[in-house]
């Protein structure tokens, strides 16, 4: 940290600043893989071009799983009509070297 020796650090912030720089640096961006069922297996999308297709949804929820590695976030299974049917939470803390 580099401290100009003619500043006051008292008064070099107000609390404002403070509190805005404390939120932004909480704000965490998250991840969302979803899981649909295709015709003759399960879809992953995670972004447009990034959408393989496996043949089983077990499958599908261990590559999510893989690709979700170091992040934070959810996997999101859906049905056939697009509904969520279930959520598989993750995050940063979950991960064991």
């Amino acid at each position: 940290m580099l401290i100009a020796p003619d500043r006051d650090l008292a008064g070099s912030c107000s609390i404002e600043q403070i509190r805005c720089f404390c939120h932004k640096r909480k704000a965490r961006s998250m991840t969302i893989i979803e899981i649909r069922p295709i015709r003759n297996g399960w879809k992953c999308f995670e972004a447009p071009g990034m959408q393989p297709v496996l043949l089983s949804q077990q499958d599908a929820i261990s590559y999510a799983k893989g690709r979700a590695c170091f992040r934070s976030g959810e996997i999101r299974i859906l049905d056939s009509s697009g509904a969520i049917k279930r959520i598989i939470p993750f995050s940063e803390t979950d991960r064991r070297l």
